[in-house]
């Protein structure tokens, strides 16, 4: 079983709507609310699946990982869906580092 997702990314390269869906008293900081509507603006009216803005894209990590959203902390790690996009994606059980 995984310990960590580093350099997998998985959950993060392939999201429709980015989760960036806060409870009151859980909003990220004000800069990156304002990263979030500009996002949201510009992607409106589409529904693809597309990578999140908050991927670092060399090193496959959240820029923001202390103000992820909801549905990210409470992604698991080597669950029945992860487990499914990493089989899907054809990656190793075991996250590459």
């Amino acid at each position: 079983m995984p310990t960590d997702c580093n350099h997998c990314a998985l959950c993060c390269r392939y999201v429709n709507v980015p989760p960036f869906t806060y409870r009151d008293g859980d909003a990220p900081p004000e800069p990156l609310r304002r990263e979030i509507e500009t996002f949201e603006q510009s992607r409106r009216l589409a529904n693809v699946f597309d990578t999140c803005i908050w991927l670092d894209p060399d090193t496959l990590r959240c820029r923001h990982y202390e103000d992820r959203p909801r549905a990210c902390r409470n992604f698991e790690l080597d669950g029945a869906t992860c487990r499914d996009m990493r089989r899907i994606a054809k990656m190793d059980e075991t996250p590459r580092h």
